[in-house]
């Protein structure tokens, strides 16, 4: 058994389904975006401006 290699013994996992990557890729996509309008300035409204 010296030719056996441990990679034979470990079972692989199926590859991920493409939906799954495509809304990951859509979730991060919308994620950037709003920090980037966030930190342009964009988002004004917030909490502090119920305060009076």
């Amino acid at each position: 058994m010296a030719g056996d290699t441990p990679e034979r013994d470990i079972p692989r996992r199926p590859p991920t389904p493409r939906w799954v990557k495509a809304i990951a890729i859509v979730a991060l996509l919308i994620f950037i975006l709003v920090l980037v309008v966030g930190l342009l300035g964009g988002m004004s409204h917030g909490p502090g401006m119920h305060g009076g």
